[in-house]
């Protein structure tokens, strides 16, 4: 199995709600497929609820989570 994990996909404010996030999206899908990827992986910052909201109309869905801890520095 392989899989894809792209880190950063942003839209600037004044170009979201227009279908651009959604182009990104489909075209990552498209080049992970065509390099036979099985799996496209997206990390989510868990209170972006815009963003998941977009990853989930797009049919994507929690499989993991991933939790952090800020060491002192």
């Amino acid at each position: 199995m392989y899989s894809h994990q792209y880190e950063e996909l942003y839209v600037r404010p004044g170009y979201r709600n227009q279908g651009f996030g959604t182009r990104l999206i489909q075209r990552a899908e498209s080049w992970a497929d065509d390099g036979d990827c099985e799996y496209i992986e997206r990390g989510v910052n868990a209170d972006n609820d815009p963003a998941r909201a977009l990853y989930e109309s797009q049919g994507y869905a929690v499989r993991r989570r991933k939790m952090d801890r800020r060491l002192n520095a």
